[in-house]
């Protein structure tokens, strides 16, 4: 489907952008919540990369399962990331 291939597109770009924010961050100041945003993007980013290739190469993944899978994966991070100090 056509917008669901531009959303994709556009979720893996905020993806890498924020997950390249969050890694500079982390390298300038030090906050391990930086750490876990890093990780965080870089699960949306693999998430995206999962479904572009199901779609494309037609593997036949169950996506829902991949989604909340991932997501979450995704919560418990942020969950960590709230609960660190900095």
């Amino acid at each position: 489907m056509y917008i669901d291939d531009i959303l994709a597109g556009m979720v893996m770009i905020a993806a890498l952008v924020l997950m390249v924010v969050g890694a500079v961050a982390y390298k300038r100041y030090h906050l391990k919540a930086m750490i876990m945003n890093f990780i965080v993007f870089l699960l949306f980013f693999i998430n995206v990369i999962v479904y572009v290739c199901n779609e494309l190469w037609n593997l036949n993944i169950g996506m829902t399962f991949v989604f909340l899978l991932v997501d979450t994966v995704i919560l418990f991070v942020l969950y960590f990331a709230i609960s660190l100090k900095g």
